[in-house]
Parts: structure tokens; C-alpha cells; sequence
């Protein structure tokens, strides 16, 4: 596996001995339907994939507290370092932590959700899904895209 390239990210700190990360979103991050990303829906949404993934929950016992600081600043206070913390949010597996509106994120882990809303490169169409075909999906213009880094 590669090095983690943050695409959400403008930039990340670690103080306290690799104990607190502060995460500061890029501007310019919006759902598909029109809404902006805000850091509480970060968080609202790893809650719910620390459940359901194996990395996210060795995680959940090393996090003293997962918060939104303000709308583009999250925090994670951790109880031990957790060095691969990184790795554990851009893991390419099936169960990614998908960033979605925080009252997506907070529907019962038990039920499908009833609607698709992201903040991916391309967003699901879902007026033209067909059973048994493959997922039609869209580029989403308002995608804050990545630039070559060196």
C-alpha cells in the first residue's frame, strides 16, 4: 500500500506526543446535493464505519474523543499514539469511511440508507438504476480536485 494522499484535507497537525490530531478541511468541499461538508458530518459519519470495520474499530479504543472544532477543523484526542491513523481513513477496502450529510450518518447501522448523498469525484444517478446493471454513476463538478504533488 501507497502513502495516504489526503484529498479532503488542506493540512493536519499531531501535538501531544502524536496524541491529539487536528484536521483542517479544504475549502470548497460540498455533498451532491448542493450542501457544503462540514467537520461535524466527518465525524458523524466515522462513527458509524468504527462499528462495521475492523480498522476503525482497533481505532475506537485508542480515541479519547473524536470532535468538530469548528465547521472545517476536527480533532481526534487519542488515549495511545496510533501511527497508522492515516492509513486507517484512506484504507482502499470495501468499507471505506465515506463522508456523507450528518443525517445520513446517523441512520440506523441496520437499514439501507434511503438516499445517496456523497462528496466523491462522481455521484450514484440514481433516476437511471436498474436491477442487475451495473451502477450508473456521474462526474460531480464541484469535486475539489487534486493537484500533482511533488
Amino acid at each position: 500500500m501507497g502513502t495516504p494522499q489526503h484529498q479532503m484535507l488542506a493540512g493536519h497537525t499531531v501535538d501531544g506526543g502524536g496524541l491529539v490530531r487536528t484536521l483542517t478541511l479544504r475549502e470548497g468541499l460540498w455533498f451532491h446535493n448542493g450542501t457544503p461538508v462540514l467537520a461535524r458530518e466527518v465525524v458523524a459519519s466515522l462513527r458509524p464505519w468504527s462499528t462495521r470495520d475492523a480498522m476503525g474499530d482497533a481505532l475506537t479504543p485508542a480515541t479519547d474523543e473524536l470532535s468538530a472544532r469548528d465547521g472545517k477543523t476536527l480533532v481526534f484526542r487519542l488515549k495511545r499514539p496510533f501511527p497508522t491513523l492515516p492509513a486507517a481513513r484512506a484504507k482502499p477496502t470495501s468499507l471505506i469511511p465515506a463522508i456523507m450529510p450528518e443525517r445520513l450518518a446517523s441512520w440506523p447501522t441496520e437499514k439501507s440508507l434511503a438516499e445517496a448523498v456523497g462528496s466523491r469525484p462522481f455521484r450514484f444517478v440514481t433516476d437511471e438504476r436498474v436491477s442487475a446493471v451495473p451502477i450508473v454513476s456521474a462526474t460531480f463538478e464541484r469535486c475539489v480536485r487534486l493537484t500533482a504533488r511533488p
